[in-house]
């Protein structure tokens, strides 16, 4: 329990591909008889588990899903369009049945739920990400100081990944983007915050030979 309140229920996560599975999250629903339930990613795995809690107990509480997916993440290989029809088939019904509170985070992930997955668009709710000013604000002094400590010019561009470092996110591409970037504009700096597989993190650093790893870089 956090000192705000919160209680955090920890259970096994199992990755299939770039997909996340949780071992006992059915048990610990069960368990726990929320009253709301919110799942982030209306094609993850996590989705078919709490419908299939929902239709065998009953349950008569609230589920939200929130998706993230865009254009730059929407697969169009002949896998992902055939997986999108039969969760457009199989579970789309069964998903509009026990679940009325679809949030997107901008319009265009309102057109993909709705073209890709057949959930109505009135039933989605767009709401855009957003982020706390008073936390994230300009500050001369802070901006000096940890580009001193990370090692980048006072003058350079830095561009900024923060999330997951797994093979979803494209994080290897985003390395060799800068890489290309850099040949042209020197002042270009990457800093990369995050965790992820053990693997993908090697070969992100792998990315980092030593010569561009030498300057203009931090992960």
């Amino acid at each position: 329990r956090f000192p705000n309140g919160v209680m955090v229920h920890r259970v096994d996560a199992y990755q299939l591909s770039t997909r996340l599975f949780l071992r006992g999250l059915g048990r610990e629903l069960r368990r726990l008889r929320p009253d709301w339930i919110i799942v982030h990613g209306v094609l993850s795995l996590i989705a078919p588990q709490v419908l299939w809690f929902a239709v065998t107990t009953g349950f008569e509480g609230r589920i939200t899903m929130d998706d993230h997916r865009s254009a730059g993440n929407r697969r169009r290989s002949f896998s992902a369009r055939l997986a999108c029809w039969l969760f457009r088939q199989v579970v789309t019904p069964l998903l509009r049945r026990k679940c009325h509170d679809y949030v997107a985070v901008t319009p265009e992930t309102v057109g993909i739920l709705n073209a890709d997955l057949g959930i109505p668009s009135d039933e989605i709710r767009q709401i855009s990400l957003g982020a706390d000013h008073r936390r994230f604000r300009p500050d001369s002094v802070t901006r000096r100081l940890m580009r001193e400590r990370l090692g980048f010019d006072q003058s350079s561009i830095i561009i900024v990944y923060a999330g997951r470092i797994e093979p979803a996110k494209r994080v290897r591409e985003l390395v060799t983007a800068v890489k290309l970037l850099r040949q042209r504009h020197a002042d270009v700096g990457l800093l990369i915050i995050g965790g992820g597989s053990k693997g993908y993190c090697e070969l992100v650093r792998d990315e980092l030979d030593s010569e561009t790893a030498s300057r203009g870089w931090s992960v």
